[in-house]
Order: structure tokens, then C-alpha cells, then sequence
């Protein structure tokens, strides 16, 4: 069984609000107030010589520093990205440049991504199935990074505004809290559940939010878990007001869903399950947490995992 021992992330060095992004972007304010009302506030973007690859290394170098693990005792990185756009350009990786500069000496590498958002658990599985195959290894960081390449789509519709930022897991064998169980699920009809049109916007589905509550059950089920015992939720943070519905949907008392992060931090595409794991103190508190995302051609995805004292 996997365990996730720690988390570490790193922001955009600049923090900016939610309205002021609205007033550059000549947004009416209907518009804005729609996107406030999603539980949209603030938002980190990169600096104006802060790369891609920088804002993942200092994600990376917090997740080491706070579990206290040499670089050269990580086995292997596994790298997601939310979007094709943040991938490097051939021959280089973001997995390699990292490996290379972190001193990652020992650690193979490998990249996840074309599952948008929910890119993160896919990681999760591919670090399980080499776990199960491969006895020697021992510890692994799942990696995310992401950054916005053009300012005019860093608000989803008006549902959620992206952060850049990265995140990093510590995937270990004797330590941490225990993944119980995960599952994913993709919409046939591909970018028709929800995605982006020729134009640059967001198109939405009603069936989204539903594909999302049945993934929220199929995940607890695959960790044998039932919703009474479920003690937080954390979610990605978009669209405040379709989670609480989902909330209710999935018979979750509505206590139990981690919101702070959605004014906070924004949405840090796939890294957002990480972030917020960290900062809701799930690692230390004893009980089960959810951890659930959704994205872009109706994907969705998460995993259980038994807290208590684990960092």
C-alpha cells in the first residue's frame, strides 16, 4: 500500500485579487460578480523572470525540506501537468530539468498528463503499479506544475481564477497516511461535457456536476469508505457553490468540505489536491480524507486516505 508522507508547494511570486484581474480584462460586472460569487478572490501568476520550471523546483525543494528526506534517496518523480501547454520542448523534460537540478540522482523519472486536473491521480496510480512491481523502490514525489500561457483564460467562466504554482507528494512505502482506494472517470463525449470553445471560452454541462458525484461515490466505494466516515473533503477549487450541492448530492455534511483555499490560493490546476492537503492540516488530524478534482472534457478523479499523525 502507498502512503502520502508529506506535501510541499510553491506559488506565482505575484499575488493579485480577482477584481483588479476583471478590471484589466475590461470584464462587465455581471461577469465579475458571478466569478466573486464562485469563491474566486486572489490569485498567484508567475514574475516577470519566473519560469515554469522554477515555480516546480521551489515546490519541489519545500517538499524536501519539510520531510526531511535527502535528494538522493528519492527512487522516482513523477511529474503531471494539467495542460499540454506546460510541457517542455523536445529533447528536454520538466521531469529531466528537475532530476537534474534538484540532485534527484537516483530517481527515475517519468511525466502524466492529457487527463487535465485530474492528471494528479493518474500519477498516483502509475507510482502504485511501479511500487507493486518494483520492491526496491521506496519513496517517490508526484509532481505538479502549471502556469497560465495566456492571461485572457486564466478565469474558468466564470466558475473558478487559475494560479500558477506547483505542488509535490511524498509517495512512501512505511510511512504516512495510507491511500485506501481511488478511481476516475472520463466523459465519452470528450471536450462535450465541459470545455474550452474556438473562442477562448467555457462551455459547461449539467451532467458535470453529476459525473462528479458519481466519482466521489466510486471512489469512496473503491476504499471501502462510507461518507459517515469521512472527516474532511478537499476538493479543487473551483465553483464553490456546485460543491456544496455535490456536497449535499453525496450525503456530506457540508462542515467537512475544506474551503479555504478557493479566496486564498485560487485554483492551482492539479495541484490544488496537494495545497490543500497541506494547508487543512489533514496529515495530523486523525480520520479519512477525500480528495476529489474534476476537469476540462468531464474528467474526474481522487482518492481516500487514512490520516492521523502522519506529518
Amino acid at each position: 500500500m502507498i502512503r502520502i508522507a508529506a506535501t510541499g508547494y510553491a506559488l506565482g511570486s505575484q499575488r493579485s485579487t480577482v477584481q483588479s484581474w476583471c478590471d484589466t480584462q475590461g470584464w462587465a460586472t455581471p461577469r465579475t460578480t458571478a466569478l466573486l460569487a464562485s469563491g474566486a478572490a486572489h490569485y498567484h501568476h508567475a514574475g516577470e523572470h519566473e519560469t515554469l520550471t522554477d515555480i516546480a523546483q521551489a515546490g519541489l525543494c519545500a517538499l524536501l525540506e519539510r520531510a526531511d528526506i535527502a535528494p538522493a534517496d528519492i527512487d522516482l518523480l513523477v511529474v503531471f501537468h494539467t495542460s499540454a501547454c506546460n510541457t517542455l520542448p523536445a529533447p528536454f523534460t520538466l521531469a529531466g530539468e528537475l532530476r537534474r537540478r534538484a540532485g534527484l540522482r537516483h530517481a527515475q523519472h517519468f511525466s502524466v498528463f492529457q487527463q487535465h486536473c485530474v492528471s494528479w491521480v493518474h500519477g498516483l496510480s502509475v507510482i502504485h503499479s511501479l511500487f507493486t512491481r518494483r520492491p526496491c523502490l521506496q519513496h517517490a514525489v508526484l509532481l505538479g506544475a502549471d502556469t497560465i500561457m495566456n492571461e485572457s483564460l486564466r478565469a474558468i467562466g466564470t466558475n473558478a481564477i487559475q494560479t500558477d504554482g506547483s505542488s509535490a507528494m511524498l509517495i512512501t512505502r512505511g510511512r504516512g497516511a495510507p491511500v485506501l482506494g481511488w478511481a476516475s472517470y472520463n466523459d465519452a463525449r470528450g471536450g462535450i461535457g465541459s470545455g474550452i470553445l474556438d473562442d477562448g471560452t467555457y462551455v459547461n454541462d449539467d451532467t458535470y456536476l453529476w459525473s462528479l458525484v458519481s466519482t466521489m461515490r466510486r471512489v469512496m466505494k473503491a476504499a471501502g469508505t462510507r461518507p459517515a466516515d469521512i472527516t474532511r473533503v478537499l476538493p479543487h477549487n473551483v465553483n464553490l457553490p456546485a460543491w456544496q450541492t455535490a456536497m449535499r448530492a453525496a450525503g456530506l455534511p457540508a462542515e467537512r468540505l475544506f474551503t479555504g483555499n478557493f479566496a486564498r490560493v485560487g485554483h492551482a490546476f492539479g495541484s490544488d489536491a496537494a495545497i490543500n492537503v497541506q494547508d487543512c492540516g489533514a496529515l495530523r488530524e486523525a480520520g479519512r480524507a477525500l480528495l476529489i478534482s474534476a476537469g476540462l472534457g468531464g474528467c474526474a478523479g481522487g482518492c481516500v486516505i487514512e490520516t492521523g499523525g502522519a506529518a
